[in-house]
């Protein structure tokens, strides 16, 4: 390839692009790269968007690469801005400085076209892949806090944490075994996995041998809510959710609620303290007896003793906070700050504006609505249950845990092995890759 360069010099400059844009698609991975060829940084670039990287990240990666800088190392990209097409981030180049250290400034605009095209190949590769996802999946792969509104795009967004996880195929590994599912009829939102859909009907048959005559309270609780496949990752961690694969179920979420906040915990377990409950420790210890009934049991008298104290402290509290709102007395203050009622500003202030319809969830249904014969159900199929959690329970929450096989073992995410793997990757013969000379 000739170009002129961009110093004013008219002396055509070869640059080293033996690469073919788009040539191995969705199979392009660094095993295909041969020594000592602009293929290897192509590879390293397809490589790192995989992962997650931006533009810029890359641009940075493989000019450490070159100069051989730790991740540390001082790098200052400056002047010219070019943006990629396909967000808003921007990359330097430079006419001096690092810029002549690594080639001058025709080097990196070498290394910009490479990773537009690295980059272009793999939104090519995802646009393709989510087209030929199902239609159902294809309606449920949503974001749910709802920042990104687009199918395609929440794709694009979730992809590098299935490839980080060892899923380097969403669909074949997973997302085309997604598909609608109930449970006694009652529709589960997102759907589920076949395995797992599959595994309910063998529940649903074992709750009736273990209730002998269905009253209809299984289905009130199951009405109330039931949610499947969401893809996304745990509550604040970068780990994918068995949700993201279809492999769990919350039943009734808001009267089996997530515990995370700190200040819901502690006043929980001060509501609770003689029953010897904690919502921040395992419920039983594994030397106890009693398996899921036992467990069951104490989570059903954690659940009546906070629904009763709500039941004796909430309209008080929801009467004082609205007659605050209005105009304040000393009376009205004196009373907010008994012990009771601080404890529940408390709760409320953590729960934010939506305070009172979930505490009135509480008082009127527990905080936990979980069947009995479900929970033996599923425990006797191998469904773990939220409430066995050591830390944090998650009373909704049931899963079949390490079911999706991976295709490969897990990588790092973000870039910090790139260097290493520029080095030291081998191909499929075993062969080290050598150090490109671009």
């Amino acid at each position: 390839m000739k170009r002129t360069s961009r110093h004013g010099n008219k002396q055509p400059i070869s640059l080293p692009r033996t690469y073919r844009p788009g040539m191995l698609g969705v199979d392009m991975t660094l095993d295909h790269a041969t020594p000592d060829s602009a293929d290897l940084l192509y590879a390293i670039a397809y490589e790192a968007f995989q992962r997650g990287a931006s533009p810029v990240d890359v641009m940075d990666a493989l000019v450490r690469r070159k100069l051989q800088l730790s991740p540390s190392g001082s790098l200052l990209l400056d002047h010219q801005s070019v943006q990629s097409p396909f967000n808003t981030q921007k990359i330097s180049l430079t006419d001096n400085g690092i810029g002549e250290l690594a080639g001058g400034g025709w080097y990196y605009e070498f290394l910009l076209n490479l990773v537009l095209d690295a980059e272009k190949d793999y939104r090519n590769m995802v646009a393709r892949e989510y087209g030929g996802l199902n239609q159902f999946v294809k309606s449920v792969f949503l974001d749910p806090d709802k920042r990104i509104r687009s199918g395609q795009d929440y794709y694009y967004h979730m992809r590098p944490s299935y490839y980080v996880a060892g899923y380097s195929r969403p669909p074949a590994n997973f997302l085309d075994r997604i598909g609608p599912a109930s449970f006694f009829n009652i529709i589960v939102a997102g759907g589920l996995h076949q395995d797992f859909s599959q595994l309910l009907a063998e529940v649903e048959k074992k709750v009736i041998e273990l209730v002998k005559i269905n009253d209809g309270s299984i289905e009130a609780v199951l009405r109330r809510g039931l949610g499947g496949f969401v893809p996304r990752n745990i509550r604040g961690t970068n780990m994918l959710s068995n949700h993201a694969f279809g492999m769990a179920m919350d039943i009734d979420p808001a009267h089996n609620p997530y515990f995370t906040d700190r200040r819901v915990i502690e006043t929980l377990n001060w509501i609770v303290i003689d029953l010897g409950y904690y919502f921040d420790r395992p419920l039983m210890r594994k030397d106890e007896s009693g398996g899921v009934d036992e467990l069951h049991r104490r989570a059903q008298a954690a659940s009546d003793r906070v629904s009763q104290w709500l039941r004796l402290h909430l309209d008080e509290y929801k009467t004082l906070k609205d007659a605050q709102g209005r105009m304040s007395s000393p009376e009205v203050e004196r009373r907010l700050a008994g012990h009771d009622m601080a404890r529940l500003d408390t709760m409320a202030m953590a729960l934010g504006k939506t305070w009172y319809t979930i505490l009135k969830g509480w008082r009127d249904f527990g905080i936990q609505t979980i069947p009995l014969s479900v929970a033996r159900a599923m425990h006797a199929l191998g469904i773990r249950w939220g409430q066995e959690y050591g830390e944090k329970k998650d009373g909704m929450h049931f899963e079949l845990p390490n079911s999706v096989r991976r295709d490969s073992s897990k990588r790092s995410s973000g870039l910090a092995d790139l260097k290493e793997l520029a080095l030291f990757w081998t191909n499929r013969s075993g062969r080290a890759l050598k150090q490109s000379s671009y």
